[in-house]
């Protein structure tokens, strides 16, 4: 029993040398001051690491794996949003040029953004975003689409997308466009791929072309409408395509 005896004391002293206990001599007295521990020092068991990094996703519902790509889409996302709005903001579409009330402009005008008139400009515009006209322009109009509210344009007008004359407006000239609605008075012909509105108080002096039309009860055309862009075969319900593949 000796033998066991002197082999349990040999063994808590062990210990005790290297983990120091409370007794007399292995615990020292803490005076309340920070203890900086150099971890330079000491081994790091990596493994050990992960597993409590593990096991902290763990108890949140995820593991690091799955934090990692949950992430990945958030970041790639955010980094797609800001390259569109710096490619867009170097190519000038958030800017507004305007000319101010009061204000005359002679000369021509090309904006990659939009562009409203208040003034008066004497030249031809460019512009790739939206122009809206509520003072004069003399010259031809190049946009992607033209609101003209109030205002006297003479000059051709060419959009992409639609153009808007409001009631009291003036346009001295010709209209191409993808769709248009007009309230005011128009004296041109009107060149228009998809829908033409024609609203009550609209004059309009020159022949129109378009995809299908609209025309409000007290509008006023002195002019050729025709529904040409429309996709309707105009011969087939007459017979008359049929009748001339018999006489070839």
């Amino acid at each position: 029993m000796s033998f066991f005896k002197d082999f349990k004391e040999d063994f808590f002293q062990a210990v005790n040398d290297i983990v120091p206990g409370e007794g007399e001599g292995t615990a020292k007295e803490l005076d309340g001051s920070d203890v900086v521990v150099n971890t330079l020092e000491q081994d790091v068991d990596v493994a050990s690491e992960l597993m409590k990094s593990g096991r902290l996703f763990e108890e949140e519902g995820m593991t690091p794996e799955a934090q990692q790509f949950a992430e990945e889409p958030v970041r790639g996302e955010e980094e797609r949003i800001m390259a569109v709005d710096t490619e867009e903001r170097s190519r000038g579409f958030h800017e507004v040029s305007v000319i101010t009330e009061g204000t005359s402009v002679k000369g021509d005008i090309e904006t990659a953004g939009a562009l409203e008139i208040r003034g008066e400009l004497e030249g031809n515009v460019q512009c790739s975003g939206k122009m809206t006209v509520t003072g004069t322009l003399h010259g031809d109009i190049q946009v992607g689409e033209v609101f003209i509210d109030g205002a006297k344009v003479e000059g051709d007008v060419t959009a992409e997308g639609t153009v808007k004359i409001g009631i009291g407006s003036i346009v001295v000239g010709n209209i191409v466009a993808g769709s248009a609605a007009v309230a005011g008075a128009v004296k041109g012909d009107l060149d228009v791929k998809g829908q033409v509105v024609v609203d009550t108080s609209a004059i309009i002096k020159g022949n129109i072309k378009s995809c299908s039309m609209q025309i409000n009860n007290g509008a006023v055309i002195e002019g050729f409408c025709s529904q040409c862009y429309a996709k309707v075969d105009m011969e087939s319900p007459f017979g008359e395509g049929k009748e001339q593949e018999d006489e070839i």
